[in-house]
């Protein structure tokens, strides 16, 4: 059977076809977010190499239906969220993200409540502001007006995965210790009760600790490896090695994952 349509219908499919690009563009391309343009949940942004997405998800297997957004890697067939914004405050209605007036992004619910926000303290115009998922995994507030300017970054506030080019240890801006934090289960991302990262010792090393006591340590660094894992050829998982002491008790290690690794990601300590 052969359909023909007339010119109204051809405009109008053509509208319509029009509006479902605009709509799900978001979807397909997009790596940023500006002040007009938000994203809804079903909507996400994918980075331009295809790897990280960021979004609106429910964890797998969750017998709830409470809304997060965090990143997350496309292309695994498991679901693999590698970073969550609104872990101990999720929705209950449709979420969404966009840069607010006073240009943080923030993340508000169906009723218009926020939820997270990146918060910063004196931020620009929402107008000079965009939100882009670089192809590392970094969702990063920059401001156009100052040549890009990093406001704010995912990698500068972790949460329970560590991946290639992120920094453990002391910030020098904020003197917090960056560290990794543990899910409370597979199905709740919410804030769990473990932590990892790196003590500020003398000779620095890596530990996890349960409500604040150390339940496993790595040994102390010694320029090449922890020497608490001598099973652990560090050439054959780190590609680059960067220790700093740029003042007393405050230390950098950026540890480079080979791409053979996707990830490094905690949710249960091993046992000492």
């Amino acid at each position: 059977m052969v359909v023909l349509l007339n010119t109204r219908h051809r405009f109008v499919l053509l509208l319509l076809a029009t509006f479902s690009c605009f709509s799900l563009r978001l979807c397909f391309g997009e790596d940023r977010i500006t002040s007009t343009t938000p994203i809804k949940d079903s909507e996400t942004l994918l980075c331009k190499s295809g790897v990280f997405r960021f979004g609106f998800f429910t964890p797998v297997n969750s017998t709830t239906r409470l809304r997060y957004v965090g990143i997350w890697y496309d292309k695994m067939p498991i679901q693999t969220v590698v970073w969550v914004a609104n872990k101990d405050a999720p929705s209950t209605t449709p979420p969404v993200s966009f840069p607010s007036s006073n240009g943080n992004l923030v993340v508000t619910d169906g009723r218009n409540r926020t939820l997270w926000s990146t918060n910063v303290t004196a931020p620009p115009a929402p107008t000079t502001t965009w939100v882009q998922l670089m192809d590392t995994g970094n969702l990063m507030l920059q401001d156009n007006r100052n040549n890009g300017e990093t406001l704010w970054e995912s990698f500068k506030h972790p949460y329970n995965s560590f991946l290639p080019k992120m920094t453990l240890g002391t910030d020098n801006k904020t003197g917090e210790n960056l560290k990794l934090t543990s899910w409370r289960s597979y199905e709740d991302p919410s804030t769990g009760n473990y932590t990892a990262g790196l003590a500020p010792y003398t000779f620095p090393e890596l530990l996890i600790w349960k409500n604040d006591v150390p339940v496993w340590r790595s040994g102390p660094w010694n320029g090449q490896v922890f020497i608490g894992l001598p099973d652990v050829d560090s050439p054959d998982i780190l590609s680059q090695v960067s220790y700093t002491n740029s003042c007393p008790r405050s230390f950098n290690l950026i540890l480079v994952l080979k791409p053979i690794s996707p990830q490094s990601k905690i949710s249960k300590p091993v046992s000492p």
